[in-house]
């Protein structure tokens, strides 16, 4: 996988997406199933953004990628495991200027860290997941229009150093068969509001719960889904626009969503 976390990973997700990973397998004595990787890519892509009058046409950007990591299953494979560190490195990485359309170019930003995932099933009712990371991202090569080293060592805006999130669901049996009720808190930690980092976005945890019911029909497998956003009505900042601090994006208030499903 090919990718700067900084840029695409936090998505206004509110949680870390899983990686990509490409193990190769060993059985340990004990019977519990370990697996390791390693891998290191490079990526090569357009730079999408206008440059200001009389600039010239944006380098492409360029970027590098170290990762490795390992994943265990325990349990008879009822509970996985798995830890991954990457070194990702990402030139000419493009911001809004202030107040305008056109786009500035970063000379180059570093994100470095390490992922923690826990997932699977207790027993038959209860399953649980779990992610933490932690990621330093930092510009590592910059300059401002007085050639100056501009924004170098600073943080990357809109990266959380530490995030998390926590998920437990109960799939019921019996006479309640098909009913799955979940809840999960989402937590992200401050975030610089710009690459000057000269303000912060606090740092916040939301709360969101969701139910389904799997309607005992025949044909196709209908299910009816309800999913309740920011449960508690939490007050947050997602990201801001990194130019300046008064252009910031709010999370979303208490959001309730109603969905029916048909699998055939």
């Amino acid at each position: 996988m090919v990718s700067f976390p900084a840029l695409q990973r936090w998505n206004h997700s509110g949680s870390p997406p899983r990686r990509l990973r490409q193990p190769n397998s060993n059985h340990s004595r004990d019977g519990t199933w370990l697996t390791f990787y390693a891998n290191f890519a490079q990526s090569f892509g357009v730079s999408n953004g206008v440059p200001k009058p009389g600039q010239p046409i944006f380098a492409p950007q360029k970027g590098t990628q170290f990762e490795g990591g390992a994943k265990a299953e325990l349990f008879d494979g009822r509970l996985t495991a798995s830890l991954a560190y990457y070194d990702i490195t990402k030139s000419n990485i493009l911001r809004q200027s202030l107040n305008s359309p056109f786009s500035t170019p970063i000379g180059e930003a570093e994100s470095r860290g390490f992922e923690f995932d826990l997932g699977g099933r207790i027993d038959e009712n209860w399953s649980v997941t779990a992610t933490y990371s932690h990621d330093d991202a930092r510009i590592t090569k910059d300059s401002d229009s007085s050639g100056t080293s501009g924004n170098k060592g600073h943080r990357l805006a809109n990266v959380p150093l530490d995030a998390g999130s926590f998920w437990v669901k109960y799939d019921a049996l019996g006479e309640l068969r098909g009913l799955s009720l979940g809840a999960g808190v989402v937590a992200v930690g401050e975030r610089q509001g710009n690459d000057a980092n000269d303000f912060q976005l606090p740092a916040y945890a939301r709360v969101d719960v969701f139910g389904i019911y799997r309607l005992p029909v025949p044909g196709p497998q209908l299910s009816i889904q309800l999913n309740v956003k920011n449960l508690f009505d939490t007050r947050y900042f997602e990201s801001s626009a990194a130019f300046d601090r008064y252009t910031n994006l709010p999370g979303a208030p208490r959001t309730f969503l109603v969905s029916l499903r048909a699998e055939f």
